[in-house]
């Protein structure tokens, strides 16, 4: 009798030194990762109001720096983006020019687009936090430094 209950007072030390092992594992765990859970949910936030129907776009605006099948690289001087532009994204070249003499938006080919060119694009948030252009503006003249290093 006395082995018999010497292996019950053992087997219940051992099923509670297991669960106290589970419960502050699980404990550490969440503790480890609480702080990243609380960034995700204000990321979550702000991505679900810059993807939502009231926000139309975000812009960027820069010097065009490179372009690499449908991604455009842009600067200011000192930060660069890359975008990938939508295979519907419209495309307006604004120039004076004397067959427009107003200055008229003209629609152009991506492939039209050259390095140097001053471009405005109009950037939408997808639902996963990656970015596509939708639009894009050339403006005749190249930008204007003071303008673009701020």
């Amino acid at each position: 009798m006395n082995k018999t209950i010497l292996i019950i007072f053992f087997a219940i030390i051992f099923i509670l030194v297991v669960l106290f092992a589970f419960v502050a594992g699980v404990s550490f765990q969440m503790k480890k990762d609480a702080p990243k859970l609380q960034i995700g949910e204000e990321n979550a936030k702000t991505v679900q109001v810059l993807t939502s129907r009231l926000v139309h776009s975000i812009y960027a605006y820069g010097e065009v720096k490179n372009i690499s099948g449908r991604n455009i690289t842009i600067s200011n001087g000192k930060d660069d983006l890359t975008v990938k532009i939508r295979d519907t994204a419209s495309i307006l070249f604004y120039k004076t020019t004397t067959a427009n003499p107003t200055g008229a938006a003209k629609e152009i080919k991506f492939e039209e687009i050259k390095k140097g060119q001053a471009i405005n694009i109009n950037l939408k948030l997808l639902p996963n936090g990656s970015t596509e252009g939708t639009a894009i503006t050339i403006f005749a003249e190249p930008p204007i430094p003071a303008v673009i290093n701020k």
